[in-house]
Order: C-alpha cells, then sequence, then structure tokens
C-alpha cells in the first residue's frame, strides 16, 4: 500500500512520486538529450539516476567516465586516475584574454592548412586520457580533464561528448 494515495501500489512505479506535469518537463528536457529512443516513463527513470549536486558524491571514491557522465551539477569538476577534482572558478579576465587570444592564433594558422585535419576546441571540452585509444568503454576511462585549448589532429579520437588522447 502507498502511505501517500492509500491505495495498492503496482511493482513497475517508481519509488518518487513526481508530478505529472513535473514529469512532462522532465520528458521534453531529456528528449533533447541523448534518450530519444527510450519511453518517457523509462527517460525518467535515467534522470533519477543523474547527480545534480556535488554533495551527492563521495569526494573520496573511486569513478569513471560513466559515472561523470551523469553528473549535471553546475560545478566545473576534472576526473584524474578516478577522483575527483574540483576546478578552479571562472578564470580571470587576463586568462580569459590570453586564452582568446591563442585560440584565435591556432585557429588562423589552421586555417591556412590545405588539409584543415586539425581542429581548435576551447574549454568547457572533455578530454579523456586513455591508456589505448582502441575499444575502450566509458566504464575503463578513469580520466577526463577540460583544458583551456585543445588541438586535435586526428579526427578519429573525436565523437559527439569529448575527445581521446592516448596517455603515454
Amino acid at each position: 500500500m502507498s502511505k501517500k494515495t492509500g491505495m495498492k501500489r503496482d511493482w513497475h512505479e517508481p519509488l518518487v512520486f513526481i508530478k505529472l506535469s513535473e514529469k512532462r518537463r522532465l520528458c521534453k528536457k531529456i528528449n533533447r538529450e541523448i534518450f530519444r529512443t527510450l519511453s518517457c516513463t523509462a527517460k525518467v527513470d535515467v534522470l533519477m539516476q543523474l547527480i545534480t549536486n556535488l554533495e551527492q558524491l563521495d569526494l573520496n571514491g573511486f569513478y569513471s567516465y560513466a559515472d561523470y557522465l551523469r553528473w549535471q551539477f553546475s560545478e566545473r569538476v576534472e576526473l584524474i586516475k578516478g577522483r575527483i577534482f574540483r576546478m578552479s572558478p571562472a578564470p580571470n579576465r587576463k586568462h580569459q584574454a590570453i586564452s582568446i587570444k591563442l585560440s584565435v592564433y591556432f585557429f588562423q594558422a589552421l586555417q591556412q592548412q590545405t588539409d584543415k585535419l586539425c581542429k581548435v576546441y576551447t574549454a568547457p571540452f572533455d578530454v579523456r586520457l586513455v591508456k589505448n585509444s582502441q575499444g575502450m568503454s566509458d566504464k575503463e576511462v578513469y580520466t577526463v580533464v577540460q583544458p583551456d585549448l585543445y588541438v586535435i589532429c586526428d579526427r578519429s579520437k573525436l565523437d559527439e561528448r569529448a575527445a581521446s588522447a592516448r596517455l603515454t
């Protein structure tokens, strides 16, 4: 029996009660993400597993890129060898000015290449550091950084979420 409604619960009902309007809002939010093929209820179940506050995590815990992808909080963090490291707050003006100048410089230099294989990415952009570049699942990646500036010339190392770089 549900304490809230006094009615018997079906086995498939979620334990968390969500108003229908809130469920619809969450479904719309998830539809814009990668879960387009799931049913609405499955999408809400997935969203309920997302971490929305850094305090929900054990800062001394060990995490993978698969865990990192569930983190939906505004504070910026990096994952180094499975450990969470908070990034400094927004960079100061001087840092931003230098970063922009370097980005423009690299972009212009790379545009002059005839093959135009290389691309410039700026933070926030995830770079997964992997032991080998072939066939590593998200659960096997333990280091994710967000460099201020990243130049990549091997497009096979890019996907929709991030870039992969090999640890040496």
